[in-house]
């Protein structure tokens, strides 16, 4: 008979979809505005990434229920699979019902013959006595009210004969038979009808179930497409966040870049100013070295009296790896001297340069041999020399203390690696730097 389906299964799964709350976007432009830096476009890069998650994790959530859901309708399919074998098999009970139903009315029809042909024959009967005048008999036939009670009166049957009694008793079964088929097909007509609503509320229940499932898989397929539909949406912001900080960081660098080579011109324009200074006071003072390999006559300044003797500190306080000493040596690299009037400190390039002594920044510039230099003058007719630099940490006319940072190490000019070329000078000559530190 009819059960009552899981509907209640039905009904939690599509409260539970219902419940559901998509990822709102927001698809404005992603375009920086004036004024945005790339740190500004980063963090929005950043916010979008954290609404790519959240949104992978309702999909996750979305296709998890689904799952659950398509495990919930396999269960149904199967209570719908014996739904439909149980009315399949009520259609094939009606049948045989009908079948029965048409042989019962068949059987009725029969009954219904003989008891006129009985009828026939009793007139037959009465017919026959009539014209032989047997008066007995006729009365007891004219007196018949119920053919069954007949019989049992002795009175009458006493005066009927055999033959007319046995067709008597045939008559009165025929009208039994006659009376239990209208019961019987009355009750399976009863029963026929039964089983057909029965058969029709569970199809209207498979129905429901089935149009059920429709809606709850469409419901869930609607919100799974939904979901992915707006993480291809983050995901392409994303990608247009990434272009436009690529774009600006070009841009940083093409600025910088030229930023770069415009402090470089400024620097070469200064280096030629100086340069030419020191050549009109070459042109001024008194002849200098002829044998020293380059134009120290930017080094004559007035005489303060910081230097008063003792040894000087050491340039380099990152490194105390003397690569070349003061002296004959091999060129080092083209356009190097192979009479060294230095000493070279091997060094990573950017390490901190130190003033050996308390002086007065005398020339900060460049030049193709040298690189970045500077020279502080310390008094008493001493001054040291920094080249191969990558950068000032002051600037020319400066007071420095003994152990202030001044510059930083590189390799620019002529050299085959970063370094500091450190140069004592005294008055015009230079000297070996290790008599002077040790």
């Amino acid at each position: 008979m009819f059960k009552k389906s899981k509907m209640r299964i039905f009904t939690f799964s599509m409260a539970g979809i219902l419940a559901f709350t998509p990822v709102v976007l927001n698809t404005s432009n992603v375009h920086a505005d004036d004024g945005e830096s790339i740190e500004d476009v980063e963090q929005k890069k950043k916010e979008n990434e954290a609404k790519i998650n959240e949104a992978k994790g309702k999909l996750k959530d979305l296709e998890k229920e689904k799952d659950n859901v398509s495990s919930l309708i396999k269960d149904l399919d199967t209570e719908i699979t014996g739904y439909q074998e149980k009315i399949s098999d009520l259609n094939i009970r009606k049948n045989e019902l009908q079948t029965e139903i048409s042989l019962a009315e068949i059987k009725i029809q029969n009954a219904l013959y003989e008891e006129q042909l009985q009828y026939d024959n009793m007139k037959t009967r009465i017919q026959y006595a009539y014209e032989n005048d047997d008066v007995a008999y006729i009365d007891a036939l004219m007196h018949i009210e119920d053919y069954k009670n007949m019989l049992n009166n002795a009175e009458y049957t006493s005066q009927i004969s055999t033959y007319d009694q046995i067709q008597l008793n045939r008559l009165s079964q025929i009208r039994d038979t006659v009376n239990t088929h209208q019961v019987f097909l009355e009750g399976k007509l009863k029963e026929v009808e039964s089983i057909k609503q029965e058969a029709t509320n569970e199809q209207d229940a498979l129905q429901v179930m089935l149009d059920g499932k429709r809606e709850l898989l469409g419901e869930y397929d609607a919100h799974i497409n939904l979901t992915a539909d707006e993480i291809a949406e983050l995901e392409a912001q994303t990608e247009a966040f990434d272009a436009q900080i690529l774009e600006m960081t070009q841009a940083a660098a093409a600025a910088e870049e030229a930023r770069r080579q415009a402090e470089a011109q400024r620097r070469e324009e200064e280096r030629q100013r100086r340069e030419e200074e020191a050549r009109r006071e070459v042109e001024d003072a008194s002849p200098g070295d002829a044998d020293s390999d380059s134009d120290d006559s930017y080094y004559d300044e007035p005489e303060p009296t910081y230097y008063t003797g003792g040894a000087l500190q050491w340039p380099m306080p990152s490194s105390d790896y003397i690569s070349s000493y003061f002296g004959g040596r091999s060129a080092p690299t083209a356009g190097a001297s192979t009479y060294h009037q230095a000493i070279d400190i091997g060094c990573d390039s950017g390490s901190a340069v130190v003033s050996a002594e308390a002086g007065t920044v005398t020339s900060v510039g460049y030049n193709e041999a040298r690189g970045y230099y500077i020279v502080v003058y310390h008094g008493n007719n001493l001054s040291t020399l920094y080249q191969h630099l990558s950068g000032y940490a002051v600037g020319n006319g400066e007071y420095v203390s003994r152990g202030q940072v001044i510059a930083y190490s590189g390799e620019t000019g002529y050299c085959s690696g970063p370094h500091l070329h450190f140069e004592v000078i005294v008055g015009d000559e230079r000297v070996d730097p290790l008599l002077y530190l040790r």
